[in-house]
């Protein structure tokens, strides 16, 4: 999967997983091959990255509370509540 490609399925994915389509996600997920897949999850990663970063540039710039290693803390809380077990 080119890089464009895998930057589109990504935000694709986004979309979604924010409207909860969850069959839809499945269906794309299934048409992709190992390569593709590969390339979307670094393409995941990346966006996640990117969105980090912006988060800690506005919170710095506004005086803001919290930054990205807060936020990733409170989703790992959330995510030890939600199945009983704790991710680092």
């Amino acid at each position: 999967m080119a890089t464009n490609d895998a930057a589109r399925s990504a935000i694709t994915v986004v979309r979604m997983l924010r409207n909860g389509d969850t069959d839809g996600l499945s269906a794309l997920v299934a048409t992709m091959t190992d390569d593709d897949r590969s390339g979307l999850c670094g393409a995941l990663g990346a966006l996640a990255t990117a969105c980090l970063d912006t988060l800690d540039q506005v919170a710095a710039q506004y005086s803001l509370p919290g930054n990205s290693a807060q936020l990733l803390t409170m989703m790992a809380a959330g995510f030890a509540a939600a199945d009983g077990q704790m991710h680092d």
